[in-house]
Protein backbone atom coordinates (compact mmCIF):
# COMPACT_ATOMS: atom_id res chain seq x y z
CA UNK A 1 0.00 0.00 0.00
CA UNK A 2 0.77 3.63 -0.82
CA UNK A 3 1.61 6.37 2.42
CA UNK A 4 -2.41 7.45 1.61
CA UNK A 5 -4.01 4.17 1.67
CA UNK A 6 -1.82 2.77 4.49
CA UNK A 7 -3.37 5.98 6.35
CA UNK A 8 -6.55 5.39 5.28
CA UNK A 9 -6.85 1.41 6.02
CA UNK A 10 -5.41 1.99 9.38
CA UNK A 11 -7.63 4.32 10.90
CA UNK A 12 -10.73 2.90 9.25
CA UNK A 13 -10.20 -0.84 10.08
CA UNK A 14 -9.80 0.41 13.77
CA UNK A 15 -13.47 1.86 13.23
CA UNK A 16 -15.10 -0.78 11.93
CA UNK A 17 -13.55 -3.20 15.04
CA UNK A 18 -14.51 -0.67 17.32
CA UNK A 19 -18.40 -0.84 15.41
CA UNK A 20 -18.54 -5.20 15.16
CA UNK A 21 -17.26 -4.86 18.82
CA UNK A 22 -20.20 -2.57 20.65
CA UNK A 23 -22.55 -3.87 18.56
CA UNK A 24 -21.50 -7.91 18.70
CA UNK A 25 -21.04 -8.03 14.52
CA UNK A 26 -18.81 -10.58 13.70
CA UNK A 27 -19.17 -10.46 9.61
CA UNK A 28 -18.00 -8.23 7.58
CA UNK A 29 -19.08 -6.87 3.97
CA UNK A 30 -16.61 -5.05 2.36
CA UNK A 31 -18.74 -3.57 -0.90
CA UNK A 32 -16.13 -1.90 -3.46
CA UNK A 33 -13.62 -4.32 -2.28
CA UNK A 34 -11.12 -3.43 -5.08
CA UNK A 35 -7.91 -4.94 -4.55
CA UNK A 36 -8.84 -5.84 -0.71
CA UNK A 37 -6.58 -3.46 1.53
CA UNK A 38 -9.28 -2.95 3.84
CA UNK A 39 -10.76 -6.55 3.75
CA UNK A 40 -7.36 -8.21 4.49
CA UNK A 41 -6.31 -5.66 7.82
CA UNK A 42 -10.02 -6.91 8.92
CA UNK A 43 -9.84 -10.59 8.20
CA UNK A 44 -6.05 -11.19 9.19
CA UNK A 45 -5.33 -8.36 12.07
CA UNK A 46 -9.01 -8.15 13.60
CA UNK A 47 -10.16 -11.40 12.83
CA UNK A 48 -12.99 -10.97 11.51
CA UNK A 49 -14.92 -13.04 8.56
CA UNK A 50 -15.77 -10.86 5.55
CA UNK A 51 -17.06 -11.01 2.69
CA UNK A 52 -15.06 -9.14 -0.09
CA UNK A 53 -18.02 -8.26 -3.06
CA UNK A 54 -16.23 -6.14 -6.64
CA UNK A 55 -18.27 -6.17 -9.37
CA UNK A 56 -14.85 -6.65 -11.75
CA UNK A 57 -13.60 -9.60 -11.96
CA UNK A 58 -9.91 -8.29 -12.66
CA UNK A 59 -9.59 -6.58 -9.03
CA UNK A 60 -10.96 -9.78 -7.13
CA UNK A 61 -8.77 -12.05 -9.05
CA UNK A 62 -5.43 -9.15 -8.05
CA UNK A 63 -6.92 -9.44 -4.84
CA UNK A 64 -7.32 -13.21 -4.14
CA UNK A 65 -3.63 -12.99 -5.67
CA UNK A 66 -2.39 -10.29 -2.53
CA UNK A 67 -4.53 -12.69 0.00
CA UNK A 68 -2.18 -15.52 -1.10
CA UNK A 69 0.58 -14.16 -0.19
CA UNK A 70 -0.33 -12.75 3.16
CA UNK A 71 -1.44 -16.29 4.16
CA UNK A 72 1.56 -17.39 2.82
CA UNK A 73 4.21 -14.69 4.85
CA UNK A 74 1.49 -14.76 8.12
CA UNK A 75 1.57 -18.86 7.64
CA UNK A 76 -1.70 -19.98 7.48
CA UNK A 77 -1.08 -21.78 4.26
CA UNK A 78 0.15 -25.90 4.62
CA UNK A 79 3.04 -26.61 2.92
CA UNK A 80 3.05 -28.15 -0.49
CA UNK A 81 0.02 -26.20 -2.03
CA UNK A 82 -0.29 -25.05 -5.12
CA UNK A 83 -1.37 -21.38 -6.35
CA UNK A 84 -3.99 -19.16 -5.30
CA UNK A 85 -6.38 -20.40 -7.66
CA UNK A 86 -6.09 -23.65 -6.70
CA UNK A 87 -9.46 -24.25 -4.72
CA UNK A 88 -8.11 -26.75 -2.32
CA UNK A 89 -6.12 -24.42 -0.54
CA UNK A 90 -6.83 -24.69 3.42
CA UNK A 91 -6.81 -22.09 6.44
CA UNK A 92 -4.67 -23.65 9.89
CA UNK A 93 -7.50 -24.98 12.04
CA UNK A 94 -6.32 -21.75 14.38
CA UNK A 95 -7.14 -19.06 12.26
CA UNK A 96 -9.94 -16.69 13.66
CA UNK A 97 -11.23 -14.72 11.07
CA UNK A 98 -11.61 -15.50 7.26
CA UNK A 99 -11.94 -13.96 3.77
CA UNK A 100 -14.25 -14.69 0.90
CA UNK A 101 -13.56 -12.77 -2.34
CA UNK A 102 -16.68 -12.46 -4.66
CA UNK A 103 -17.29 -11.10 -8.34
CA UNK A 104 -20.37 -9.21 -8.22
CA UNK A 105 -23.10 -6.39 -9.61
CA UNK A 106 -24.92 -5.95 -5.94
CA UNK A 107 -28.28 -4.94 -5.72
CA UNK A 108 -30.57 -5.24 -2.66
CA UNK A 109 -31.94 -8.72 -4.51
CA UNK A 110 -28.10 -10.17 -5.03
CA UNK A 111 -27.04 -9.24 -2.03
CA UNK A 112 -29.91 -10.79 -0.32
CA UNK A 113 -29.63 -14.02 -2.18
CA UNK A 114 -25.37 -14.32 -1.29
CA UNK A 115 -26.51 -13.57 2.44
CA UNK A 116 -29.38 -16.27 1.94
CA UNK A 117 -26.70 -18.69 0.34
CA UNK A 118 -24.18 -17.81 2.98
CA UNK A 119 -26.63 -18.49 6.20
CA UNK A 120 -28.32 -21.73 4.05
CA UNK A 121 -24.90 -23.30 3.69
CA UNK A 122 -23.82 -22.57 7.34
CA UNK A 123 -27.47 -24.16 8.35
CA UNK A 124 -26.82 -27.30 5.84
CA UNK A 125 -23.78 -28.74 7.59
CA UNK A 126 -21.98 -29.31 11.32
CA UNK A 127 -20.41 -26.27 11.19
CA UNK A 128 -17.56 -27.55 13.44
CA UNK A 129 -16.84 -29.99 10.63
CA UNK A 130 -17.16 -28.76 7.10
CA UNK A 131 -13.68 -26.97 6.59
CA UNK A 132 -13.16 -24.50 3.65
CA UNK A 133 -12.93 -26.20 0.57
CA UNK A 134 -16.29 -28.07 0.80
CA UNK A 135 -18.14 -25.22 2.14
CA UNK A 136 -16.83 -23.30 -0.73
CA UNK A 137 -17.59 -25.79 -3.70
CA UNK A 138 -20.92 -26.14 -2.33
CA UNK A 139 -21.47 -22.49 -3.06
CA UNK A 140 -19.89 -22.49 -6.18
CA UNK A 141 -22.00 -25.23 -7.43
CA UNK A 142 -25.23 -23.33 -6.83
CA UNK A 143 -23.87 -19.89 -7.49
CA UNK A 144 -20.65 -20.20 -9.22
CA UNK A 145 -19.73 -17.05 -8.01
CA UNK A 146 -17.26 -17.57 -4.91
CA UNK A 147 -13.82 -16.83 -5.78
CA UNK A 148 -11.76 -16.59 -2.38
CA UNK A 149 -12.34 -18.82 0.87
CA UNK A 150 -13.91 -18.19 4.32
CA UNK A 151 -14.22 -20.98 7.20
CA UNK A 152 -17.40 -21.80 7.64
CA UNK A 153 -16.98 -22.41 10.89
CA UNK A 154 -16.16 -18.69 11.63
CA UNK A 155 -19.45 -17.52 9.74
CA UNK A 156 -21.80 -16.96 12.69
CA UNK A 157 -25.22 -18.17 13.10
CA UNK A 158 -26.70 -14.48 14.70
CA UNK A 159 -26.78 -13.28 10.82
CA UNK A 160 -25.39 -9.61 11.74
CA UNK A 161 -23.43 -7.95 9.12
CA UNK A 162 -21.47 -4.79 8.91
CA UNK A 163 -21.39 -2.98 5.45
CA UNK A 164 -18.69 -1.00 4.75
CA UNK A 165 -16.78 0.54 1.75
CA UNK A 166 -13.30 2.88 1.78
CA UNK A 167 -14.24 5.18 -1.07
CA UNK A 168 -17.38 3.89 -2.33
CA UNK A 169 -16.87 5.81 -6.06
CA UNK A 170 -20.39 7.89 -7.14
CA UNK A 171 -23.48 6.11 -6.90
CA UNK A 172 -21.79 2.87 -5.25
CA UNK A 173 -22.13 5.09 -1.73
CA UNK A 174 -26.22 4.93 -2.34
CA UNK A 175 -26.33 1.99 -2.94
CA UNK A 176 -24.69 1.02 -0.16
CA UNK A 177 -26.99 3.34 2.29
CA UNK A 178 -29.95 1.41 0.15
CA UNK A 179 -28.70 -2.08 1.19
CA UNK A 180 -28.62 -0.98 4.77
CA UNK A 181 -31.70 0.24 5.19
CA UNK A 182 -33.89 -2.79 3.40
CA UNK A 183 -31.61 -5.92 4.21
CA UNK A 184 -32.63 -7.06 8.00
CA UNK A 185 -29.19 -8.73 8.28
CA UNK A 186 -27.51 -5.91 7.92
CA UNK A 187 -27.10 -4.10 11.15
CA UNK A 188 -24.97 -1.38 10.76
CA UNK A 189 -22.94 0.72 7.62
CA UNK A 190 -19.59 2.40 7.02
CA UNK A 191 -19.27 4.88 4.20
CA UNK A 192 -16.57 7.09 2.89
CA UNK A 193 -17.76 7.93 -0.29
CA UNK A 194 -15.93 9.79 -3.34
CA UNK A 195 -16.58 11.03 -6.71
CA UNK A 196 -19.34 13.07 -6.63
CA UNK A 197 -19.90 14.05 -10.28
CA UNK A 198 -21.11 10.77 -11.01
CA UNK A 199 -24.15 10.54 -8.98
CA UNK A 200 -27.22 10.31 -10.85
CA UNK A 201 -29.52 12.79 -10.82
CA UNK A 202 -32.88 13.37 -12.00
CA UNK A 203 -32.88 16.21 -15.01
CA UNK A 204 -36.58 16.37 -14.40
CA UNK A 205 -36.22 17.16 -10.82
CA UNK A 206 -35.36 20.16 -11.29
CA UNK A 207 -38.52 21.45 -12.83
CA UNK A 208 -41.18 22.37 -10.84
CA UNK A 209 -43.47 19.81 -9.18
CA UNK A 210 -41.72 16.73 -11.23
CA UNK A 211 -43.57 13.34 -10.05
CA UNK A 212 -40.98 11.41 -12.56
CA UNK A 213 -40.13 8.57 -10.16
CA UNK A 214 -39.17 5.90 -12.60
CA UNK A 215 -36.01 7.08 -12.69
CA UNK A 216 -33.13 5.29 -9.86
CA UNK A 217 -31.38 8.57 -8.91
CA UNK A 218 -28.33 8.22 -6.11
CA UNK A 219 -29.00 12.02 -5.20
CA UNK A 220 -30.69 12.68 -3.71
CA UNK A 221 -31.44 10.41 -1.50
CA UNK A 222 -33.87 11.69 1.35
CA UNK A 223 -37.71 12.82 1.75
CA UNK A 224 -36.88 16.27 2.58
CA UNK A 225 -34.52 17.38 -0.66
CA UNK A 226 -37.05 15.35 -3.11
CA UNK A 227 -39.66 17.41 -1.79
CA UNK A 228 -37.93 20.40 -2.36
CA UNK A 229 -37.35 19.05 -6.30
CA UNK A 230 -33.85 19.68 -5.02
CA UNK A 231 -30.77 19.22 -7.96
CA UNK A 232 -27.37 20.33 -8.25
CA UNK A 233 -25.84 19.51 -11.82
CA UNK A 234 -22.65 17.84 -13.33
CA UNK A 235 -20.91 21.16 -12.42
CA UNK A 236 -21.42 21.17 -9.14
CA UNK A 237 -21.03 18.12 -8.42
CA UNK A 238 -17.65 18.58 -9.89
CA UNK A 239 -16.90 21.78 -7.44
CA UNK A 240 -17.87 19.60 -4.28
CA UNK A 241 -14.72 17.46 -5.08
CA UNK A 242 -12.39 20.39 -4.96
CA UNK A 243 -10.35 20.80 -2.16
CA UNK A 244 -8.30 24.39 -2.02
CA UNK A 245 -6.80 23.50 1.03
CA UNK A 246 -4.75 20.95 -0.17
CA UNK A 247 -2.92 23.65 -3.17
CA UNK A 248 -0.91 25.17 -0.28
CA UNK A 249 0.89 21.73 0.19
CA UNK A 250 0.80 21.27 -3.69
CA UNK A 251 1.97 24.50 -5.16
CA UNK A 252 3.55 23.32 -7.92
CA UNK A 253 1.06 21.42 -9.43
CA UNK A 254 -1.62 23.79 -8.61
CA UNK A 255 -0.57 26.70 -10.43
CA UNK A 256 0.02 24.05 -13.61
CA UNK A 257 -3.63 23.37 -13.13
CA UNK A 258 -4.64 27.11 -12.98
CA UNK A 259 -2.46 27.90 -16.39
CA UNK A 260 -4.66 24.56 -17.77
CA UNK A 261 -7.88 26.84 -16.59
CA UNK A 262 -6.65 29.48 -18.47
CA UNK A 263 -6.05 27.92 -21.69
CA UNK A 264 -9.25 26.40 -21.75
CA UNK A 265 -10.98 29.55 -20.90
CA UNK A 266 -8.93 30.89 -23.97
CA UNK A 267 -9.33 28.51 -26.41
CA UNK A 268 -13.18 28.74 -25.65
CA UNK A 269 -12.63 32.27 -26.45
CA UNK A 270 -11.36 31.70 -30.30
CA UNK A 271 -13.50 28.79 -30.59
CA UNK A 272 -16.56 31.42 -30.57
CA UNK A 273 -14.95 34.35 -31.79
CA UNK A 274 -14.03 32.27 -35.33
CA UNK A 275 -17.54 30.80 -35.26
CA UNK A 276 -15.98 27.09 -34.66
CA UNK A 277 -18.60 25.88 -32.29
CA UNK A 278 -21.64 26.76 -31.13
CA UNK A 279 -21.25 25.70 -27.83
CA UNK A 280 -18.87 24.74 -24.98
CA UNK A 281 -18.07 21.40 -26.18
CA UNK A 282 -16.23 18.81 -23.74
CA UNK A 283 -12.68 18.19 -24.68
CA UNK A 284 -11.63 15.96 -21.96
CA UNK A 285 -8.78 14.52 -20.66
CA UNK A 286 -5.31 15.61 -22.86
CA UNK A 287 -1.75 14.27 -22.35
CA UNK A 288 0.79 15.82 -20.42
CA UNK A 289 2.59 16.95 -23.13
CA UNK A 290 -0.38 18.71 -24.53
CA UNK A 291 0.20 21.63 -22.37
CA UNK A 292 4.13 22.75 -22.65
CA UNK A 293 2.75 25.57 -24.14
CA UNK A 294 -0.77 27.33 -25.70
CA UNK A 295 -0.32 26.30 -29.10
CA UNK A 296 0.55 22.44 -28.35
CA UNK A 297 -2.72 22.74 -26.55
CA UNK A 298 -4.61 24.65 -28.59
CA UNK A 299 -3.56 21.55 -31.68
CA UNK A 300 -4.09 18.75 -29.53
CA UNK A 301 -7.87 20.17 -28.64
CA UNK A 302 -8.84 20.63 -32.43
CA UNK A 303 -7.98 17.57 -33.04
CA UNK A 304 -10.05 16.05 -30.05
CA UNK A 305 -12.94 18.45 -31.81
CA UNK A 306 -12.35 16.65 -34.97
CA UNK A 307 -11.62 20.70 -36.16
CA UNK A 308 -9.37 21.56 -38.87
CA UNK A 309 -5.22 21.84 -37.28
CA UNK A 310 -5.70 24.89 -39.54
CA UNK A 311 -8.10 26.70 -37.56
CA UNK A 312 -6.55 28.13 -35.15
CA UNK A 313 -2.53 28.68 -36.70
CA UNK A 314 0.13 28.65 -34.18
CA UNK A 315 0.98 32.59 -34.85
CA UNK A 316 -2.89 32.97 -34.01
CA UNK A 317 -2.68 31.10 -30.93
CA UNK A 318 0.71 32.80 -29.58
CA UNK A 319 -0.67 35.89 -30.14
CA UNK A 320 -4.13 35.62 -28.53
CA UNK A 321 -1.88 34.09 -25.72
CA UNK A 322 0.72 36.84 -25.15
CA UNK A 323 -2.15 39.34 -25.50
CA UNK A 324 -4.58 38.51 -22.89
CA UNK A 325 -1.76 36.74 -20.02
CA UNK A 326 -0.27 40.92 -20.82
CA UNK A 327 -3.86 42.18 -20.15
CA UNK A 328 -4.02 40.27 -16.80
CA UNK A 329 -6.73 37.47 -17.55
CA UNK A 330 -4.48 34.95 -16.14
CA UNK A 331 -4.58 36.07 -12.84
CA UNK A 332 -8.57 36.67 -12.77
CA UNK A 333 -9.32 32.91 -14.19
CA UNK A 334 -6.93 32.41 -10.48
CA UNK A 335 -8.88 34.52 -8.71
CA UNK A 336 -12.23 33.27 -10.45
CA UNK A 337 -11.56 29.53 -10.09
CA UNK A 338 -10.10 29.92 -6.50
CA UNK A 339 -13.71 31.70 -5.15
CA UNK A 340 -15.59 28.64 -7.40
CA UNK A 341 -13.72 25.73 -5.52
CA UNK A 342 -13.87 27.52 -2.32
CA UNK A 343 -17.30 26.34 -2.59
CA UNK A 344 -16.64 23.03 -3.20
CA UNK A 345 -16.96 21.90 0.37
CA UNK A 346 -20.46 23.53 0.69
CA UNK A 347 -21.29 21.36 -1.82
CA UNK A 348 -19.89 18.03 -0.51
CA UNK A 349 -21.80 19.28 2.61
CA UNK A 350 -24.71 19.18 1.18
CA UNK A 351 -24.47 15.84 -0.31
CA UNK A 352 -23.10 14.35 2.67
CA UNK A 353 -26.10 16.01 4.77
CA UNK A 354 -28.37 14.78 1.87
CA UNK A 355 -27.26 10.63 2.70
CA UNK A 356 -27.10 11.35 7.05
CA UNK A 357 -31.45 12.65 6.32
CA UNK A 358 -31.83 9.24 4.31
CA UNK A 359 -30.96 7.52 7.22
CA UNK A 360 -32.33 9.48 9.92
CA UNK A 361 -35.36 9.18 8.36
CA UNK A 362 -35.75 5.48 8.51
CA UNK A 363 -37.16 4.54 11.92
CA UNK A 364 -35.13 1.16 12.32
CA UNK A 365 -31.80 3.37 12.31
CA UNK A 366 -30.87 4.49 16.09
CA UNK A 367 -27.74 6.27 15.17
CA UNK A 368 -26.20 8.66 12.63
CA UNK A 369 -23.23 9.96 12.74
CA UNK A 370 -20.76 11.69 10.08
CA UNK A 371 -17.20 13.35 11.16
CA UNK A 372 -13.88 13.54 9.45
CA UNK A 373 -11.62 10.41 9.72
CA UNK A 374 -8.33 11.20 7.90
CA UNK A 375 -6.14 13.97 7.40
CA UNK A 376 -7.36 15.87 4.45
CA UNK A 377 -4.43 16.45 3.28
CA UNK A 378 -3.47 13.12 2.70
CA UNK A 379 -6.82 11.82 1.85
CA UNK A 380 -9.01 14.79 0.65
CA UNK A 381 -12.38 12.90 0.82
CA UNK A 382 -12.00 12.02 4.23
CA UNK A 383 -15.72 12.41 5.50
CA UNK A 384 -17.17 9.13 6.94
CA UNK A 385 -20.84 8.27 7.62
CA UNK A 386 -21.75 5.80 10.12
CA UNK A 387 -25.26 4.16 10.65
CA UNK A 388 -26.14 1.90 13.60
CA UNK A 389 -29.92 0.31 13.12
Amino acid sequence: MNEKKLHEVRILSCLIAKLTKENKISSIIDLGAGQGYLSRVLAYTYNLCVFAVDASNIQTCGAQKYQFRTEKSLGLLRKGKKEVDDKSNELISEKKGGLTHVTQHVTTETLTNLISEWNKNKEQFNVGEVGDYEFNKVVNDNKNIVDGSCSAKHLKQDNNFLICGLHSCGELSSTMLDLFIKNEEIKCVVNVGCCYHLLHENENSKQENSKDEDIKCSFPLSKFFKEKNFYMGLTIRHLACQVPSRWSVQQESSIKAFEHHFFRALLQYILIKKDLVKDTPRIGKLHHRSFTSFSTYCNAALKKLSLPLNSITQSESEKYYNEFKQKGYMRKIIVFWTLRAMLGPCFESIILLDKCLYLFENNHVKEVKCFGIFDELKSPRNMVIVGIK
